[in-house]
């Protein structure tokens, strides 16, 4: 395989530019090694380049973008259990081995052809929105050579998951692959954990477990009243009390036993306020444990090149965590410590870490908002949107008072209307945007605004 459509194997970044219309909305990420992950957001289709800049590997977001075929195979949309059949028969026509990679195993050298699925959200016979099958949503193409081993290709072989992403870095058989270990006395690590980068994985996988829970049935919970707006008015004098009245309000009580998991309090009583309060709330608010990106249920404490870290919660393909100064020094700053993001904190000798805006307790809001206002019972999403087209509906909007979060991947700002959470990201010429409502006629007044949506959860036909 040379060519994936129009483009080819070895192109460089404007020349896929050019072979796609000239569409690029910029943005992109790079690797400590060299290699670049870069985004054609018009086209549903993100490229990967090699050091020097030549193209090695196409993804195809096959269900807003491109059709994919693979021979007489239409793969994309149907659970992977029933296409399987026909993939294997494919590869048998084409003399081509097949296997599945299902925890993600980074030491699996890449395929030429790679198969990627996802979470298909959809209407439930209960009538609200939920989880549905697990489908295939996009497709990778690899190189050749890049998926051949070094002698044939000069190239070191490249896992495929990192070439759909290069901050990938998937857990296998519950531990994270890869994690070097810097060695910490166990005495001083305490009751979070022997202070080794495998322990802290070990417990990130737990964190995932417990965030991949089956959801409550509806007959579970009770859904509350619209949420007011007026937990917005503490964030600035009391940002803890603004995260309890936002969660009390945003999320439902449910009919079940408490976490057996779940720190208890003499554990509680040595981390900060901000995020001992966090974990109370779970107590009574199970969902804040199922989060895209998981809080850990007990945070672990690991030795960096920076010094001691206490982890707190991971990015949901392990590829980041975020982290405050461990242990505590005695100074102002243990009261709100500040938060750094770091990447591939177990496949880095040196990862990088980037500071958080906002210290601890503005920063768990934050990670509370993003959370709320992209996964809820009801969405609306839309994004490459020219950025003008947002300024009516800012007048409704009430502003959260909170520095940009995760200023090096978007920067979003965060919005609040009775009933309704808002994420923004915005530069002078596009905006992304999504709401969030448990309620759905919340949404409808959303439809007078004509944005391009790319999901709009309104009443059912």
């Amino acid at each position: 395989m040379v060519v994936v459509g129009p483009l080819g194997f070895g192109m460089e970044h404007e020349e896929v530019k050019a072979a796609l219309g000239g569409r690029w909305n910029g943005g992109g990420q790079r690797t400590v090694d060299g290699w670049r992950w870069t985004p054609y957001h018009d086209c549903h289709v993100s490229a990967v380049y090699d050091q020097g800049n030549h193209l090695v590997a196409v993804q195809a977001d096959a269900t807003g973008g491109p059709f994919v075929r693979l021979d007489d195979v239409e793969p994309i949309g149907r659970a992977p259990s029933g296409a399987r059949v026909e993939i294997l028969g494919l590869a048998a026509r084409w003399g081509a081995g097949a296997t599945t990679n299902r925890s993600g195993n980074p030491q699996i050298a890449a395929w030429s052809v790679s198969m990627i699925t996802g979470q298909e959200w959809g209407w439930l016979p209960e009538g609200h929105v939920g989880r549905k099958d697990t489908v295939i949503t996009s497709a990778l193409f690899t190189a050749p050579g890049v998926t051949d081993d070094t002698a044939a290709s000069g190239r070191p072989a490249r896992p495929a998951i990192a070439l759909s992403d290069p901050r990938a870095r998937i857990r296998a058989n519950g531990r994270m692959h890869g994690c070097r270990e810097h060695s910490m006395d166990t005495k001083e690590a305490g009751p979070f954990g022997n202070g080794t980068s495998t322990d802290a994985g070990d417990a990130a996988a737990r964190a995932w477990t417990a965030a991949s829970r089956t959801l409550p049935a509806p007959g579970t919970y009770v859904e509350g009243p619209p949420l007011s707006v007026d937990w917005v008015d503490h964030v600035d004098t009391d940002p803890v009390r603004a995260l309890e009245m936002l969660v009390l309000g945003w999320y439902p009580a449910e009919d079940a036993p408490p976490d057996p998991d779940a720190p208890a309090d003499d554990i509680l009583a040595l981390l900060p306020k901000a995020l001992a309060a966090f974990h109370r709330l779970a107590r009574v608010r199970p969902a804040l444990y199922r989060f895209c990106h998981p809080i850990l249920l007990h945070p672990r404490h690991v030795t960096r090149r920076d010094g001691g870290r206490l982890v707190f919660a991971v990015e949901n393909q392990g590829c980041a965590d975020w982290s405050i100064p461990w242990p505590p020094q005695g100074g102002p700053e243990d009261v709100d410590p500040p938060v750094r993001l770091t990447e591939d904190p177990c496949d880095d000798d040196d990862p990088e870490t980037v500071l958080e805006a906002e210290p601890l307790s503005r920063f768990l809001l934050q990670f509370t908002l993003k959370q709320a206002s992209g996964i809820a019972p009801f969405n609306a999403w839309t994004c490459v949107m020219p950025t003008e087209r947002l300024e009516p509906l800012r007048s409704s909007l009430r502003p959260v008072p909170l520095r940009p979060y995760m200023p090096a991947y978007g920067g979003h700002l965060f919005y609040a209307a009775p009933g309704l959470l808002a994420s923004i990201s915005a530069d002078e010429n596009h905006a992304d945007a999504a709401f969030g409502t448990r309620h759905r006629e919340t949404l409808a007044p959303l439809k007078a605004y004509d944005f391009p949506w790319s999901r709009f959860d309104a009443q059912p036909s």
